[in-house]
């Protein structure tokens, strides 16, 4: 019996105001899962990644990057752990590269790393999780991981109120009778489109093939979300990272951006993630920051989330340079 709901249709647009209070199902189709498992996978990963693995546990994930000598962002993602084997969910566009990067490292460890996206499905989830873990009895939280009636099936906690069900693809009714139940009864609310913008509402970073290397864990505020240990020790990228937060002074954080016109925001042509957001300020046009992620959600409502430079944050807004000059919002 599958483990995924049982209609993908999409049943209606929502706006940011539905999205916020709505107990929905997400495809999440653009999400991959990698697995890390060997005996040295433990020692690997921690001195590879900005988070510190011996707080990944049978209950506990986190977010977290891997990062050039630089400390560049070359992945992010969310990870946790089954029976000693390490899960790490992140942008199926960022995948290879990131094995590409890791397989640098990894000969000198016993340890492998397998793209396992196929063998398991992806749901997101908000809001509403107690159908499924009321059996159990376990309160989750936006760090924790609890494990179904069926080992094959794990709840990850995600942000507030959002979760990812990861399943294998394939489940009798008899090994997980309350997941079954709970899909067998719900379509498909709606899209990774729409995660993705309660992903800027709430100021979770994305990272896609044009953004990798571009950012330090800092401009994306992956510490504000966890994701970045400074007690843990010596990884790649470590030194530049530390010293960024301890004697450095970083003068842009991420913001959320809104456009304020009301002319039809589908004909305009806004910058890739990593991008320069050009402000136009007394017929001069200067760096306001980088473009992180941009995304609308089935209601076609715009949100922007960027490495802002404090000093526009202040102003409030700013003009945004394009072929239809847009005056971008600072949400407070």
């Amino acid at each position: 019996m599958s483990s995924e709901p049982s209609n993908s249709t999409v049943n209606r647009n929502y706006t940011e105001a539905e999205l916020s209070s709505l107990e929905g199902v997400f495809s999440l189709e653009q999400l991959s899962l990698l697995k890390v498992s060997g005996e040295d996978s433990a020692k690997f990963l921690q001195g590879q990644l900005t988070c510190d693995i011996s707080q990944v546990n049978e209950h506990r994930c986190l977010f977290g990057a891997c990062c050039t000598p630089k400390g560049r962002m070359v992945s992010l993602f969310r990870i946790f752990r089954i029976d000693g084997d390490y899960f790490l969910i992140m942008d199926s566009e960022i995948v290879e590269a990131f094995q590409q990067h890791l397989n640098k490292y990894i000969p000198f460890f016993k340890a492998r790393i397998t793209d396992v996206s196929a063998n398991y499905s992806l749901t997101g989830l908000s809001h509403s999780i107690t159908e499924i873990t009321s059996e159990q009895d376990v309160e989750v939280d936006e760090h924790r991981r609890c494990q179904l009636a069926s080992s094959q099936v794990s709840v990850i906690g995600y942000s507030p109120q959002r979760w990812i069900i990861v399943a294998a693809k394939i489940l009798t009714k008899n090994e997980d009778p309350a997941l079954n139940n709970f899909f067998e009864n719900r379509a498909i609310h709606s899209t990774q489109q729409d995660w993705n913008y309660l992903n800027i509402m709430q100021k979770i970073p994305y990272l896609c093939k044009s953004s990798m290397e571009k950012f330090l864990p800092h401009e994306v505020g992956l510490p504000e979300i966890g994701g970045v240990s400074f007690k843990k020790g010596c990884y790649t990228g470590q030194e530049i990272i530390a010293r960024m937060e301890f004697r450095g002074k970083l003068n842009k954080h991420p913001q959320i951006l809104e456009p304020s016109s009301d002319h039809d925001l589908h004909n305009l042509t806004f910058p890739e993630p990593a991008e320069t957001l050009q402000a136009i300020e007394n017929n001069k046009i200067s760096s306001a920051g980088n473009l992180i992620n941009i995304q609308q959600n089935t209601a076609s409502e715009t949100l922007l989330l960027a490495s802002l430079k404090d000093s526009w944050t202040e102003k409030g807004n700013f003009t945004l340079n394009a072929e239809i000059p847009t005056i971008l919002k600072v949400r407070k």
